[in-house]
């Protein structure tokens, strides 16, 4: 009876443990607190923090120790409150710039790099048809364009990148990405 009593003593201190251990393995972030429309300046009094899971590798989110230099930004998208700030969710100034468009691609992982993109980044758009679906074989059509940034679609390995490019390329490339047919290239940073 007494070694029952010990493996359960011995048994309840070891879910005790990694219950405790699990949840210490947070992180801080930052989170919307107030609705933020599109173009408007954030507030110090639109953010919180929240504990997320250290281990969703998945969430693009900003770290809690970036909260003051989030407040003064613009938003870039919609802010909802309850909700974690993606990256690329703020910016200096609203986006798009004089002629061009931003266009959003929602994007599987096998359409774009497993490196975590982010607003700025240089990216090339190649256009990729579905076998079948070209008349001509070899590399499509490519599209230069910036990243404006970049939200989880809640389906898994979909990601939504809102990319900036030329006004004139803005409806090819929204019909490309419409079918699928468009796979995301970064380039090197540019100097």
């Amino acid at each position: 009876m007494l070694a029952l009593g010990v493996a359960l003593l011995a048994a309840a201190f070891l879910l005790i443990n990694g219950m405790l251990d699990q949840a210490s393995q947070t992180r801080q972030v930052v989170a919307v607190a107030d609705v933020v429309e599109r173009g408007a300046v954030i507030e110090a009094s639109d953010l919180t923090t929240v504990q997320v899971p250290a281990d969703e590798s998945g969430l693009a989110t900003v770290p809690a120790s970036s909260i003051d230099e989030v407040a003064g930004k613009v938003a870039t998208m919609r802010l909802a409150p309850g909700t974690t700030l993606p990256t690329g969710a703020v910016s200096d100034s609203l986006t798009p710039e004089a002629e061009h468009s931003i266009v959003g691609l929602n994007l599987s992982a096998s359409q774009r790099p497993s490196t975590g993109l982010r607003g700025g980044d240089a990216v090339r758009i190649v256009h990729a048809p579905a076998e079948g679906n070209s008349t001509k074989e070899g590399p499509g059509e490519v599209m230069s364009a910036q990243v404006v940034s970049t939200s989880p679609t809640g389906q898994a390995g979909q990601v939504i990148v809102d990319v900036q490019v030329d006004s004139e390329q803005a409806p090819t490339l929204a019909a490309w990405a419409l079918a699928g047919d468009v796979v995301l290239i970064l380039d090197a940073p540019q100097e």
